[in-house]
């Protein structure tokens, strides 16, 4: 048994000294006052697990010191002893919070029965009440760490998309420099090789020359060609001749220099520079061809 403490406050000195003495006994820790003034100071000092007291005493009754009981400690017990034939007050007693009332005289075996449901009912309030806190403390355990884990996942969804753009950005640019690397090859081959080339064919050459130079010309454009297939898709339908013609225009070489350069009449390359305008569907307007080759992606 726990040794649970109980404050006993009755005018009568023989029924405070039979009722310590009996709970005293059972293990329980006593305390007696002799009237409510006491009493009261009692409890502004000490709280108490159960209170009994009498209703009827001199300037400070039972009901007087059930009021302060529940001011002061709630959770305490009190039990009022009652006159026979003071139902009435008994009642009042119980809707001021008192938790059971005796009627005097009462056998020591029926008070200690009462006062031992009381004090199951008080452990049961307690032990309730450590469950909720219990309860209470482990959802505040979860619920921090549930704010913890979602920052958490917050700042590493942040990175991850800090992260993808940055890889979006260095992918787009890769494929920036991939195509202008093509470009750029096919463009240099075009202008500083091919011509000379073409130059080259126009002398007089032995058998093993033109052979060389034959399968120079071939390896060029074998080199050229996934170049220059893809610069085709993104010249739309052009055919090979109108993107040579358009890949000269793009680096700023005049209709005279392309048909120097590829060995062809400046006529032949204004019927390719219209054919070009046409399938990009800028014919017969002031578009500037060059701009509009440099601005395609």
């Amino acid at each position: 048994m726990k040794n649970y403490s109980i404050l006993l406050v009755d005018d009568d000195q023989l029924i405070l000294k039979g009722f310590s003495k009996n709970f005293k006994r059972q293990g329980y820790h006593v305390t007696t006052a002799q009237d409510g003034e006491t009493a009261i100071e009692l409890l502004e000092e000490t709280s108490f697990d159960l209170v009994l007291t009498d209703m009827v005493m001199g300037q400070v009754d039972g009901i007087q010191v059930l009021q302060r009981v529940k001011e002061l400690n709630p959770e305490s017990m009190v039990i009022i002893l009652t006159g026979y034939g003071n139902m009435a007050s008994a009642i009042h007693a119980l809707r001021l919070g008192a938790d059971d009332y005796l009627p005097k005289p009462c056998e020591p075996e029926q008070i200690s029965f009462r006062v031992g449901l009381c004090l199951e009912k008080l452990e049961d309030k307690r032990q309730i009440r450590q469950a909720e806190e219990a309860l209470r403390k482990a959802y505040d355990e979860l619920e921090r760490r549930v704010e913890e884990r979602t920052e958490e996942l917050k700042i590493k969804t942040e990175q991850l998309e800090e992260v993808n753009t940055a890889l979006r950005v260095l992918l787009t640019k890769r494929e920036e420099d991939k195509n202008d690397l093509e470009t750029n090859i096919i463009s240099n081959v075009q202008k500083l090789i091919m011509p000379y080339l073409a130059e080259v064919k126009k002398g007089v050459l032995n058998a093993s020359q033109k052979s060389y130079l034959e399968i120079l010309e071939s390896g060029l454009n074998e080199i050229i060609s996934p170049f220059a297939y893809k610069l085709s898709s993104k010249y739309m339908n052009l055919t090979p001749a109108e993107i040579h013609v358009a890949d000269f225009v793009k680096n700023g070489i005049s209709t005279k220099e392309i048909a120097e350069l590829l060995n062809l009449s400046p006529k032949t390359i204004d019927a390719h520079r219209a054919n070009i305008r046409q399938k990009f569907g800028i014919k017969n307007k002031k578009t500037n061809l060059r701009s509009f080759l440099l601005n395609l992606r």
